[in-house]
């Protein structure tokens, strides 16, 4: 019948949601071994996530652990990894960890260590370097001279663009900003 969906038992439920949070076994799989639809296992997990506190992953064929958590001092310490020039892809796999995840983390430690980030540059004319504004909205002006000397000292655009958790044509605009405000104030460059 159309718009019903297979039943089971509490204990045979709670085989297929422990099955599935093993990591070894796709929603598909499931489906296939117990018989029933990938919706009604998505639905069984999910229901047992909702009581559990756990977020079910939207897409039905592959399983996605939840995040990791760190204590505080440890993402301290992995903030300040990647700011020295670590990598996000380097500190995931010392971590045991997704990149994603400590891209969040350097997101979180750069929001409690800064002010509020304006969305656009507003440091166009003249006026001092650091008075009228930033040169990015994705980073600090001490952030955007440091990402300077550092390209002047031979950094490649793509290692100070994982760097500072932008894109290479950031990096790029920020450099050149940089350049031409240093210009404007008769700095040598």
């Amino acid at each position: 019948m159309r718009g019903s969906r297979r039943r089971f038992d509490d204990a045979t439920e709670r085989e297929i949601y422990d099955a599935y949070r093993t990591g070894e076994y796709l929603f598909k799989d499931l489906a296939d071994k117990y018989g029933c639809s990938i919706t009604t296992v998505f639905h069984i997990v999910s229901t047992h996530d909702a009581k559990n506190g756990v977020i079910t992953p939207r897409h039905k064929s592959s399983p996605k652990p939840a995040p990791k958590l760190f204590d505080h001092d440890t993402e301290r310490v992995i903030y300040a990894a990647y700011r020295d020039g670590e990598t996000s892809t380097s500190l995931a796999a010392k971590y045991d960890c997704n990149p994603g995840t400590v891209m969040n983390i350097v997101n979180r430690c750069d929001a409690e260590n800064s002010v509020k980030t304006p969305r656009h540059f507003n440091g166009r004319g003249g006026g001092k370097l650091l008075e009228r504004g930033r040169l990015s909205y994705k980073m600090s002006n001490r952030q955007a001279i440091e990402m300077y000397v550092a390209r002047r000292n031979g950094a490649t655009f793509r290692t100070l663009a994982e760097r500072y958790c932008v894109s290479i044509t950031c990096v790029r605009t920020v450099y050149k900003r940089v350049e031409e405000a240093a210009r404007q104030q008769g700095l040598k460059v």
